[in-house]
């Protein structure tokens, strides 16, 4: 979550102008966004996720593989890799965001 809010700041320019809509623009940039070398994790507007990782440790301060690759099944819901819209960053009440 740090890269995306360091990312989103990049982008947009001040702290001020960082918003949730911002953060999803910012995200569903990334595809195969290196997630400390655990997992390439992509997230667009109909694609999010991963599909592989691997277990890493921090050796003599880096990151690094102890295992190689392995699949994972997306086990999100349907509804959750849908496409998003402004609307759903608003939270009511009973509502929750996606």
């Amino acid at each position: 979550m740090k890269d995306v809010i360091e990312d989103t700041l990049v982008r947009v320019g001040s702290f001020d102008k960082i918003t949730a809509r911002e953060v999803r623009l910012t995200m569903e940039t990334y595809t195969n966004h290196d997630v400390r070398g655990m997992s390439p994790a992509t997230y667009g507007p109909t694609e999010r996720g991963i599909t592989r990782a691997r277990i890493v440790e921090v050796r003599n301060g880096v990151w690094a593989p102890i295992v190689d690759w392995f699949e994972i099944p997306i086990s999100a819901p349907s509804e959750w890799r849908q496409p998003f819209t402004d609307s759903d960053l608003m939270i009511g009440a009973g509502q929750g965001m996606r």
